[in-house]
């Protein structure tokens, strides 16, 4: 098979296999866990005179790399290890592991490693120190698919099983609380609608309970998982569920890059779990261990593991303060390390608007930030407060033909922090056809409305105001139209200059999370955003600077349809400057180092 149709296949399925490091570091936490329980309770390798050792399961294994290293590292031994996948390409691959020549026969390996989807109960086979099933495995391990469509078909088999999920339940039961309306009589109807949306229902949801299931009462999960879980709002109920069955161990953000090579650039983090023991209650007051990695290599990981192998061997109360936030920085001082124990679940659970989990929403540079911004004397509001409407335009849309009635259609390349330029991008996309998927009525533009960058990797917090709109014209679906209170105590011009600052371009930056690839700033985290109430005349002055900036742009644009490309450049080289110069000023007034930006 080519190789672009292998990698074709592996992103349909959500598959994306995970680099040796990446595997190598989590059995570094995992073994940190093993030793401990190890040497306070006679385990593993202490057991006299007949050792054992922890048994593991992925249950999406692909090729087997996480299993291989588990025997590889001395974690475990072939006996002990079980893995399972819905792809019939990689089951070929197992018999080629050199790991698994050692089960000997075929026999041994179809014992170990089941062609069946992961979701699926795994057959009740009995061997003399296992039993297979639910329940069993001391550790359960690996990187399932995630940010695919969804199931896609469901069997009768898969049904059956995927509605006993306690998941899929709470997220029924998050619905249900909108749909409250005689629900006997509507019973039928709403199975029908929950297999349906279960084609849909996000796939590592479902391997998250799944890998829940699989461990047994006080064993240990190390699952890598997309950022949304740990950040959308819509995802909270995840999190309750995580919450009220495991303890949170560790939650380690890696790097955009990671998946890169194999098709995808989804944020990804990998979460160390372990499910409560029968009759453990849960709690909430117990600190977590966060960090991020800004690059995968093993000085960078094992930063990481020393601070958590001191952590777990201490305990959190013998834990030097001192140690509680620590940043690592390269030559360069580039930060690339970032970890800390100060945090407990509660304080991550009762975070607004929305609980956050993810190590990056918890870096030390944005509380520093937003202390920065409660020292300024100045009284604050929220975006809320202040905004008096905000939407996008359509995800879908239909390009103008020539004989189609046009809108004018701006897209993420069009906007520029001095102004829009309407002629970038590929020509036959200036235009959206009249009235069609694009040009839904809610985000025609207006003159004075604000367009905000919500969406698109790169791109987050790119800001200007469109002050006069000569022709129908509408956005994309990462674009948000914003649009202030006449009577505001926040003029649209300071508002745009305050989202390019680092104040409020650092709580953009904090609230961005990754969904399949990019990032995105929801509405919620747009209007909880904190901004000062500077005095009327440094606004009114803000004003006339912005307006100057708008002046150079469109001298700039005007040039550059006239393909006068040295003026184009000059005017709007100026524009940006003026526009940095104005937003520096900005922050020097709102940390109390001038009076005013004139």
């Amino acid at each position: 098979m080519a190789k672009d149709s292998v990698k074709k296949r592996k992103q349909d399925l959500g598959i994306f296999y995970t680099p040796q490091e990446v595997v190598e570091f989590i059995y570094e936490i995992l073994s940190i866990w093993k030793n401990k329980d190890a040497k306070e309770n006679h385990r593993w390798q202490y057991k006299k005179p007949k050792p054992h050792y922890p048994s593991v399961i992925d249950p999406a294994c692909g090729e087997g790399i996480f299993l291989k290293k588990a025997v590889d590292g001395g974690f475990t031994t072939p006996n002990y290890i079980w893995g399972v996948d819905l792809d019939k390409k990689v089951k070929d691959e197992w018999k080629k592991i050199t790991l698994l020549k050692s089960f000997g026969s075929k026999a041994n390996l179809d014992f170990h490693f089941y062609h069946q989807d992961g979701l699926l109960p795994i057959p009740e086979k009995r061997v003399g120190h296992k039993k297979g099933g639910m329940n069993q495995y001391d550790v359960a391990v690996g990187n399932p698919p995630y940010g695919g469509m969804g199931i896609g078909e469901i069997t009768k088999e898969l049904e059956e099983s995927l509605f006993e999920y306690e998941i899929w339940k709470k997220a029924v039961q998050k619905q249900s609380k909108e749909i409250t309306t005689q629900l006997g009589l509507m019973e039928n109807l709403i199975k029908k609608r929950d297999k349906e949306r279960l084609t849909k229902f996000p796939i590592e949801i479902l391997f998250l309970d799944r890998f829940i299931q699989l461990a047994k009462p006080g064993g240990w999960i190390a699952i890598i998982i997309p950022d949304g879980i740990l950040t959308n709002s819509n995802s909270h109920y995840v999190r309750e569920f995580l919450s009220e069955r495991t303890k949170i161990e560790a939650i380690i953000s890696l790097p955009r890059e990671t998946f890169k090579n194999v098709g995808t650039n989804a944020k990804t983090s990998i979460l160390f779990l372990r499910k409560l023991k029968e009759k453990e209650k849960p709690e909430q007051d117990y600190k977590v261990f966060l960090a991020s990695v800004e690059k995968i290599n093993q000085d960078n990981f094992d930063t990481i593991v020393k601070s958590y192998e001191k952590l777990y061997n201490l305990g959190e109360n013998l834990m030097n303060d001192s140690d509680s936030v620590q940043i690592t920085k390269d030559q360069t001082g580039r930060e690339v390390v970032m970890l800390r124990t100060d945090k407990t679940l509660k304080q991550l659970m009762e975070e607004k608007p929305s609980s956050r989990w993810d190590a990056n929403y918890w870096q030390p540079k944005y509380e520093k930030l937003m202390q920065k911004l409660g020292l300024s004397g100045f009284k604050s509001v929220t975006g809320k407060q202040v905004m008096e409407s905000m939407t996008n335009g359509n995800r879908d849309r239909e390009w103008a033909g020539k004989e189609d009635e046009k809108v004018r259609f701006i897209q993420v390349v069009n906007v520029l922090n001095t102004g829009v330029d309407f002629e970038a991008g590929a020509i036959n996309k200036h235009y959206a056809r009249k009235n069609g998927l694009g040009d839904p009525d809610r985000s025609r533009l207006k003159g004075g409305d604000i367009l905000l960058i919500s969406g698109a990797t790169g791109s987050i917090g790119r800001i200007c105001i469109i002050e006069e709109v000569f022709e129908p014209t509408n956005v994309s679906q990462d674009i948000n139209v914003i649009r202030l209170y006449k009577n505001s105590e926040i003029n649209k011009y300071f508002f745009t200059i305050f989202l390019l600052s680092s104040f409020g371009n650092g709580q953009l930056e904090r609230f961005s999370k990754g969904v399949s690839g990019q990032v995105k700033v929801t509405f919620d985290h747009i209007q909880s955003i904190k901004i000062p109430v500077l005095p009327n005349s440094i606004q009114t002055n803000i004003k006339n600077n912005y307006e100057e900036i708008t002046k150079l742009h469109n001298q700039a644009m005007v040039a550059k349809k006239s393909k006068n490309e040295t003026e184009y450049k000059n005017n709007l080289a100026t524009a940006e400057k003026m526009l940095k110069d104005l937003t520096a000023k900005t922050e020097e007034v709102i940390r109390g180092e001038r009076d005013d930006v004139n």
